[in-house]
């Protein structure tokens, strides 16, 4: 039997136009899949061209309002701008471990009309850890450079040094969460117009740390930012298309799905710690806690969002009847924190492929060396992962205040007080309608 096409078969055009295009013969133009009319670079400032923020913090708070009109933001393509100097020249101070994001206690997002989208209390701790976990080491020493962050620590330089001045970073527009939508890649003017974001801003004392060990911060330091502005990448889409979408806003709204994160204190001397998070979300996806020794939290002359050493010996956590792990993961001795590593790697999702975490196990337990104390960075943190499917990151628990997240915690050790940020990461829909949005949780 011949094996010959011609004999065989006559290919149809559109047979014979797959074949040439599985063969790498195609010579046709592609088809144009734009839908924008023009894509421009828009600045905004901020309410007021100066804010200067002492020890004691003050409550000043950033705030934009957007003014994008009809055009379609692309949030990945967005940042913030900001310019901070301070008042002691002197001193070799940066960010420590984290970045520009450490002058931000609180991000609030509301729409037009008033209505909180996202609410993110201790941004500045939560940008860190996730930047640190989800990011690889690459990004982080290139891109993300711009954004604070030190890699590169030589000697008894803890980071980057942030010049009296001044110096200027950039914060990503999706580091905030709702602004990171899983279901669309860019943001309507439904949504953006007239949109609010509020910093409020933290501590000085809080926000730097000393660069080297001789280097000493008393309360006297202020810093200050100067015309911050935020830099919008938008789009403007043909008619036909932007009439479709405003048709769907003012009928069934513009649904837009994304991760939202609750966040939660306790604390704790002893070495025991249970306690329960009372959110009610019909998907929480998992859970991260930091532990800090409280003391350090707001204490001038150290890395305010470094984490403890590692020294936890088992822990597990419950909605109901169901466990994570279903046995407690014990680890009986702290300096064999391999799995105990691999697991909070797990629950950041880092097992899957992708990009690896920039966290080293070495660097997620931290060190305890007197000497090169501020050279070290500690980013110690469980993450329990709460989903329930193995093809999506979307599915998963029920939370409520009759099925609250209850997380036990063991330490090797006791006597100081110890402070535990849990963030809850949950599933958020909201639906923005022309004049008005609605938030589901």
């Amino acid at each position: 039997m011949s094996n010959n096409m011609e004999i065989n078969m006559q290919p149809e055009s559109r047979l014979t136009d797959s074949l040439l295009g599985v063969n790498e013969l195609s010579y046709q133009m592609p088809p144009s899949l734009g839908i924008a009319t023009q894509a421009r670079h828009r600045e905004e400032f901020a309410q007021i061209n100066s804010y200067t923020v002492s020890s004691g913090g003050g409550g000043q708070t950033v705030v934009f309002d957007s003014q994008t009109g009809s055009s379609f933001v692309d949030p990945k393509a967005s940042y913030y701008v900001f310019n901070i100097s301070h008042n002691k020249p002197a001193l070799d101070i940066g960010f420590g471990s984290g970045s520009i994001a450490n002058i931000i206690n609180t991000v609030t997002v509301r729409s037009r009309t008033g209505k909180e989208i996202g609410r993110y209390e201790n941004f500045n701790l939560l940008c860190k850890y996730m930047d640190r976990v989800q990011e690889s080491q690459e990004f982080l020493s290139s891109t993300l450079k711009a954004q604070g962050y030190s890699v590169n620590r030589e000697g008894k330089s803890y980071a980057d040094t942030v010049p009296s001045t001044g110096k200027t970073y950039i914060l990503r527009m999706s580091s905030i969460p709702c602004f990171s939508p899983y279901n669309c890649k860019m943001l309507p003017p439904q949504m953006m117009e007239g949109l609010r974001v509020e910093f409020r801003l933290e501590a000085s004392v809080v926000a730097f740390c000393p660069n080297v060990l001789a280097s000493v911060i008393d309360t006297t330091l202020t810093y200050t930012l100067n015309r911050p502005s935020v830099q919008y990448k938008c789009y403007d889409l043909a008619d036909a298309f932007a009439r479709q979408i405003a048709m769907v806003a003012s009928k069934s709204g513009l649904r837009l799905l994304h991760k939202e994160i609750f966040h939660t204190i306790t604390s704790t001397a002893g070495s025991q710690s249970n306690w329960d998070l009372k959110k009610a979300a019909s998907k929480a996806l998992n859970c991260m806690i930091v532990l800090r020794t409280t003391a350090n939290t707001t204490l001038p002359n150290v890395d305010c969002f470094a984490s403890r050493v590692n020294d936890i010996i088992r822990y597990q956590a419950n909605i109901g009847s169901v466990y994570w792990p279903n046995q407690p993961l014990t680890i009986p001795d702290v300096a064999d924190y391999y799995q105990s590593y691999y697991y909070s790697m797990y629950g950041a999702g880092k097992l899957y492929g992708g990009f690896p975490s920039s966290l080293t196990p070495e660097q997620w337990a931290g060190s305890v060396d007197a000497d090169i104390k501020n050279v070290v960075y500690n980013n110690n943190f469980i993450m329990i992962n709460l989903n329930s499917s193995n093809v999506s990151d979307l599915v998963g628990m029920t939370v409520n205040n009759s099925r609250a997240l209850l997380l036990d915690v063991l330490r090797a050790s006791s006597g100081t007080d110890v402070r535990f940020d849990s963030f809850l990461c949950h599933l958020r829909a909201t639906t923005v309608f022309t004049s008005n949005v609605t938030v589901l949780d």
